[in-house]
């Protein structure tokens, strides 16, 4: 006996004609008109149940053809099954036997498939521009029209549209074609508008300063806060901004509550520190390192801490650095290039007069100063005499220099030629046991003209 896998169907019980015995059949099956939708696959009924057969073997076998258009199995090949939507009409044959042949007839409807439509891009965010639902079906076709609320125009807004289309199946066997059929919902969102800071970084210059903010639409800016406080700063930082903004246009655009305008920079003002250049001798403390700056602090600023040198105790130069030097977080230190000179450790002084000078203004070994070392700290006097014991010259600076000019001389012309006589007193340090003791020596210079 043969059997099919078939659909759940109503149990129908069907009474026969027996030509040679009392056959019964019991069919589990479609009724005398059933109707199915297409989905691809063969129709397929179960088994019929049938009594009344005498002792021995059967044969059951179906005859499937298609009626009122539909064309199937005309050559009728038993046990062909059909696919596409159609009416046919199904014949059920049991054999036993020359003479016993007997059939069962019914008919059954396989309807077309509706297609089923859809939008592939939504929801989708506002762009100011006309925007298409993408509308596809779950089989191939033709798209011909797409409405909008029942407009054939596409939308612009914000806002959520109803949409319906015309749709034409490639297999018409087997789909239905639609007018105006439901595709769903196509929603174009509002648009979040963007917030940036325009006006950073700015260099910080005691004074309040405020961000500007502006927005990708226009619309109204308020409730601007920095770090979170409403109040503008002052001081040089990184600010975390955030406001709150209106859209002109509320329809296309959110509106928004605190949101991020990015960062606001206030940098430190730069300030330079100009070092001066000093000297010690090995061993001795560093003296101090005095500087000046530009420009100057604001808002009463000070400077905290103090400047440094790279280290060493050996003759030779250092530099200066700024060490602790700080002026707080409103400011960014430079420094110029200086050094502390370590001179070598001498135990002797030096206090020496060249023995001759040419005031002639040739640019060469004009005026006459005093050669000393460290050693000397302070110059009491340098006296300068003529041949007469006149004093024509007197200093108490170690800086100032005899040109060869008299003192006082209104005429300011250089001396003869002659030899002058110097007397000096000046302060020193001791050789041993430390302190200073007072020196006084005397000398001749030869003026050359």
């Amino acid at each position: 006996m043969k059997k099919k896998i078939l659909f759940t169907f109503f149990a129908i019980l069907f009474s026969v004609k027996v030509f040679s015995a009392a056959i019964s059949i019991a069919w589990t099956g479609p009724g005398a008109i059933s109707n199915f939708t297409y989905d691809g696959s063969a129709f397929n009924y179960p088994s019929p149940s049938i009594s009344g057969l005498l002792p021995g073997g059967y044969n059951v076998d179906y005859y499937i053809i298609g009626i009122n258009g539909t064309v199937f199995n005309p050559t009728l090949v038993v046990n062909t099954i059909p696919v596409n939507a159609g009416q046919y009409q199904v014949y059920v044959i049991v054999t036993q036997g020359a003479n016993s042949t007997t059939s069962i007839t019914f008919n059954y409807t396989i309807n077309k498939a509706n297609p089923i439509l859809s939008i592939q891009n939504s929801p989708i965010t506002y762009n100011s521009n006309s925007i298409v639902a993408i509308v596809t079906s779950n089989v191939s076709g033709n798209l011909n029209q797409t409405y909008y609320n029942g407009s054939s125009t596409a939308p612009t807004n914000a806002g959520t549209y109803s949409i319906t289309a015309d749709f034409v199946p490639t297999d018409v066997t087997n789909y239905n074609s639609l007018t105006g059929s439901s595709a769903g919902s196509f929603v174009i969102e509002k648009a979040t508008p963007t917030l940036s800071v325009t006006n950073s970084p700015l260099t910080f210059n005691g004074t309040v300063q405020t961000a500007l903010i502006s927005s990708s639409i226009s619309g109204t800016t308020s409730n601007i806060k920095y770090n979170g406080s409403s109040t503008a700063p002052t001081n040089a930082g990184t600010y975390s901004i955030t406001a709150d903004f209106v859209p002109t246009d509320v329809t296309n655009y959110n509106s928004l509550t605190g949101s991020s305008a990015g960062n606001f920079q206030i940098n430190p003002m730069s300030i330079r520190i100009i070092a001066d250049a000093v000297t010690k001798t090995e061993n001795d403390p560093d003296p101090p390192f005095n500087y000046t700056s530009s420009p100057s602090l604001l808002n009463s600023a000070s400077f905290t801490g103090s400047l440094g040198r790279a280290p060493g105790e050996t003759p030779g130069d250092y530099i200066i650095n700024l060490g602790s030097l700080n002026a707080g977080i409103n400011y960014v230190l430079s420094i110029n290039t200086a050094f502390l000179t370590i001179k070598p450790l001498v135990t002797n002084y030096i206090f020496e007069v060249p023995n001759a000078f040419t005031p002639n203004l040739d640019g060469t070994n004009d005026i006459l100063y005093i050669i000393k070392n460290y050693r000397v700290t302070d110059l009491a006097y340098f006296r300068i005499f003529n041949r007469t014991g006149q004093m024509v010259f007197e200093s108490r600076n170690f800086a100032d220099g005899w040109n060869g000019k008299k003192m006082g001389d209104p005429s300011g012309n250089v001396l003869e030629s002659d030899m002058y006589i110097w007397i000096a007193e000046f302060t020193r340090m001791n050789e041993t046991g430390g302190g200073t003791s007072i020196e006084r020596k005397t000398g001749s210079v030869l003026l050359l003209k």
